[in-house]
């Protein structure tokens, strides 16, 4: 019986441990390959949300142009390259996902090199510098390649590490099988050998300690290979992405916490239940079709949708995976939707601003030709001549060309603007009456107004933005009854608000006056929303005019923002937002008006447009002046440095070819510190007094008759007139 049980007990130890070293190594092995797997997925998305958190920084800033919006891009122009490292390190040895990795490098290397040149461009050379590298869509193409080659990378790393977790299992099986039959064996060995423990007792310590080492053994590979299954599950935990899979029946056979939020549905109650009959709102035909494509095609597929019951949007990718396993990844991209149509309205504005600015720049000063000489013949003409009747009905026509060109002007945001600190309640009291017989007898017009409600704006301006949004509601309502309410307040806007809520809107933080008009009319949906502030449109019979896209171009040209809030059936309420008056001082009463515009000395007139510089050259010398005339900056430094003590006062058009208004009065100050500069322009005071100071001597808005022009040029000579006393139209 000895001789028996020792040869056993030596056949079942070695059996044992052979199998249980094969089953170690076999497990150390694999544990390393999904570890490796699991980190290139790892970092493939770590890349992918760094390019997408640098795209989204480098949006904000080019809209913004402020620092803080570059952040996000900076920490994630950071974190690339030594994650790129990483990625080519883990994927060196294997070659098909070498290849992959490679290539995602190239396309991130690009792309992040476009976000930093866009950025160096808005920082450097302004919006539409950089926006006219962005439009030519290189950018949007290298994004699609990116997230295409990560989805592939992911997608290859996916399928590798279902097999070795599968192979893991498999041989964590094995050992289950292994420890159960070597506990069975040893038990009977345990039996035959108690016999010869009690004839060899100089032998039993070994042998038990044998046995133990080997039990431990067995144990901390089944733990180990229970270990590596966790820290998949942990991974999948961990990304703030939904992660769903299917069987090939379409049961839920895992989600992870991410997808639970997103469902609103706990992993008990969904796991091993059809994805189609549990969230039939969430998952529509269209998704069941695309799912099914993909695992019919055994290709990933990625794709956005519009999730109705959450009015959300999401980016879908889709992996399959053997025998028609499929895994689904999904992220809320709702914001960046938002911020990209965001973006695409303010660069529509943008453009029709510079447009309309452009358009009413250049027909101002063939309406200043048009007013002055017209007005000059009318000086010339017996009162009751048939003449003088058409030369007055030449002067009205182009007085109301002149308000055309100044709503152009309104919605670019370049309108003409008489600033003072005013009580925004005020205006909106003292035009009341007007209101009433405005919106008819069927509504009912409510004020809620904040007693003191000051702002820096020009009042006219003010009132024609609250008439015309009355008036506008006014018709919204139509002929039954209903209600125009017109409300100011005070409201504090930081910067969590402006960032959540008028993202797009150059508002800095700060103390604001809100005014807000709303109506109880039949409301809009979101396409006529989208266009109300274009030039021209209307959802009536006819149109009128540039109705609300001057209404914005007037809040823009105030730093001002606008919101709007409708939806069919419901009523529309405009909020717009005006930065509040640091001082609520009276206005300074206006400057009197010299008796007699009549004068002497010699004034250089600089201007590109012929008929603009005729008619001023006239008007002067009917006025007593002596005229120097020049067509461009260049001409007028060449003139005035021969005859520097000779020339009284200069008029100076603010925009010009050669040399430019601003460079032209700094080279006419070189010459002459005290030379006086009247700054003429169809654009509005503001944007003259921020291009060139205070240190010119009046401002004339184009077009003018010829007796505003005697007037202004009399006042800067007397020295009575300053750079922002006498905008005179």
């Amino acid at each position: 019986m000895e001789i028996l049980s020792l040869p056993l007990v030596g056949l079942v130890l070695i059996s044992t441990a052979v199998s249980a070293t094969l089953n170690w190594n076999s497990y150390i092995r694999y544990r390393e390959q999904v570890r490796q797997s699991r980190d290139v997925i790892a970092s493939a998305q770590v890349l992918l949300a760094s390019v997408l958190d640098a795209e989204t920084s480098q949006r904000g800033y080019l809209l913004t142009g402020k620092p803080q919006y570059r952040a996000p891009y900076d920490r994630a122009a950071a974190v690339i390259p030594g994650e790129i490292a990483h990625l080519r390190q883990l994927t060196a040895s294997h070659s098909p996902e070498s290849a992959d990795a490679a290539s995602l490098v190239q396309l991130i290397d690009r792309k992040i090199g476009e976000l930093r040149e866009t950025i160096e461009l808005r920082k450097t050379k302004g919006l539409q510098a950089a926006l006219d590298v962005v439009q030519t869509d290189l950018g949007q193409t290298t994004m699609d390649q990116i997230r295409a080659v990560a989805r592939r990378l992911v997608s290859k790393e996916s399928d590798r590490l279902a097999n070795l977790v599968a192979i893991a299992q498999g041989r964590l099986g094995r050992s289950w099988l292994i420890s159960a039959t070597g506990d069975v064996l040893l038990g009977l060995v345990l039996v035959i050998a108690s016999v010869v423990i009690f004839r060899a007792t100089g032998r039993r310590e070994e042998l038990i300690a044998a046995l133990r080492e080997d039990d431990i053994r067995l144990r901390d590979l089944r733990a180990q290979a229970q270990a590596a299954g966790e820290r998949v599950h942990n991974i999948l935990e961990s990304i703030a992405d939904g992660f769903v899979s299917f069987d090939n029946n379409w049961n839920i056979t895992y989600l992870n916490s991410a997808a639970e939020r997103i469902f609103g549905r706990s992993k008990t109650d969904l796991l091993g239940k059809n994805y189609w009959r549990e969230l039939p709102e969430t998952a529509g035909p269209e998704i069941e079709q695309k799912y099914r494509e993909a695992a019919a095609g055994h290709a990933p597929l990625s794709f956005e949708t519009h999730r109705r019951d959450r009015n959300a949007w999401w980016e879908e990718n889709v992996y399959p995976g053997k025998d028609g396993v499929l895994s689904v990844y999904f992220r809320d991209v709702t914001e960046r939707k938002r911020f990209e149509e965001r973006m695409r309205h303010a660069q529509k504005l943008e453009s029709l601003g510079v447009l309309a600015g452009g358009i009413a720049h250049d027909f101002n000063n063939l309406l200043t030709a048009i007013l002055g000489s017209a007005s000059l013949a009318l000086d010339d003409l017996p009162t009751g001549s048939t003449a003088a009747e058409h030369v007055r009905n030449i002067l009205a026509a182009s007085e109301r060309a002149a308000q055309l060109t100044r709503q152009m002007l309104a919605y670019s945001g370049r309108g003409q603007f008489i600033v003072e600190s005013v009580d925004l309640s005020a205006q909106v009291r003292e035009i009341t009456a007007l209101l009433n017989a405005s919106v008819g007898g069927n509504i009912d017009l409510i004020l809620n107004l904040h007693e003191r409600a000051f702002i820096e704006a020009d009042a006219g301006q003010l009132q024609s933005v609250v008439m015309n949004l009355v008036i506008n509601g006014s018709e919204a309502v139509g002929t039954k009854s209903g209600t125009v309410v017109i409300s100011t307040s005070l409201q504090h806007l930081d910067a969590e608000y402006l960032r959540d809520n008028m993202a797009g809107d150059d508002l800095e933080p700060g103390p604001y006056v809100l005014l807000e008009v709303h109506d109880t009319g039949d409301g809009m949906n979101p396409a006529t929303i989208a266009r109300i502030f274009d030039p021209f449109f209307t959802t009536k019979f006819t149109g009128r005019g540039l109705g609300l896209a001057a209404v914005l171009g007037i809040v823009r040209g105030h730093k001002g923002a606008i919101k709007v809030y409708s939806h069919p059936g419901q009523g529309t309420t405009f909020k717009l937002f005006f930065p509040a008056s640091p001082n609520a001082a009276a206005p300074p009463a206006p400057a009197a008006l010299a008796g007699s515009h009549r004068g002497n000395g010699t004034i250089l007139v600089v201007d590109d447009e012929e008929v603009v510089l005729k008619m001023a050259r006239s008007t002067l010398q009917r006025y007593g002046y002596k005229v120097l005339s020049a067509v461009n900056g260049r001409e007028a430094v060449d003139i005035f440095k021969n005859k520097p003590d000779e020339i009284a006062l200069v008029l100076l058009d603010m925009t010009m070819p050669v040399l430019s208004g601003e460079d032209t009065l700094r080279e006419l100050k070189m010459i002459r510190p005290d030379v006086r500069v009247i700054v003429s322009s169809g654009y509005n005071e503001i944007e003259a007094l921020r291009r060139f100071g205070q240190g010119v001597a009046g401002f004339l808005q184009k077009p003018y008759r010829a007796a505003a022009l005697a007037e202004k040029v009399k006042f800067g000579l007397d020295g009575t007139g300053t750079a922002g006393s006498h905008a005179i139209n």
